[in-house]
């Protein structure tokens, strides 16, 4: 049994690739590697601009922001 629909195929409601955004992220299945989509990359230096630099405190709701981004972005962080 094909694990994919002729119908489907031939529809182009799917495609052979080996670059695919699969929940949220860019997997490139040659390379063996992971990426952020640049909508994700975008909306982190936004938050990460959006605190300056000599600010030493900031409201607990901007931190958890802060640090949800991060928690779902740190499988892809190198290091």
């Amino acid at each position: 049994r094909d694990p994919v629909s002729m119908k489907k195929l031939l529809k182009g409601d799917c495609s052979w690739s080996t670059v695919k955004l699969i929940l949220g992220w860019i997997v490139d299945t040659v390379n063996m590697t992971i990426q952020l989509p640049p909508h994700r990359v975008e909306r982190l230096w936004e938050i990460l601009n959006s605190i300056p630099r000599r600010q030493k405190r900031t409201s607990v709701k901007k931190w958890h922001k802060v640090l949800g981004e991060l928690r779902s972005m740190a499988i892809a962080l190198p290091g």
